[in-house]
């Protein structure tokens, strides 16, 4: 199977899609596909391409396919953050209340 994923720097996107996938770091092979230095105007980001084997998933994962409201709305959220440095805030509180799978 093939994920994509972005975060802040190489290490963020790879616990993104390793939390997401509910697989371990080393059960996937990442490819990178843009990368973008933090500069004056624009916050750097790193957009990361995931290949799995179905068969490695851990079994005692719940992950689905399908992702919560709440993790959608915190998903959402991230990436505006991209945008907005204010949005940061934001999403520290709602980290905090929302139990991610």
């Amino acid at each position: 199977m093939i994920y994509e994923f972005e975060g802040k720097n190489e290490k963020d996107a790879i616990e993104i899609a390793a939390a997401e996938l509910g697989l371990e770091k080393d059960q996937f092979d990442v490819e990178i596909l843009e990368s973008q230095k933090n500069s004056l105007f624009k916050k750097g980001y790193v957009k990361i391409r995931v290949h799995t084997q179905e068969k490695e998933r851990n079994d005692n994962s719940e992950f689905d396919g399908h992702i919560p409201h709440s993790e959608r709305l915190l998903n959402l959220l991230v990436q505006l953050s991209k945008k907005w440095d204010i949005l940061q805030q934001l999403i520290s509180c709602l980290e905090k209340n929302i139990k991610l799978v």
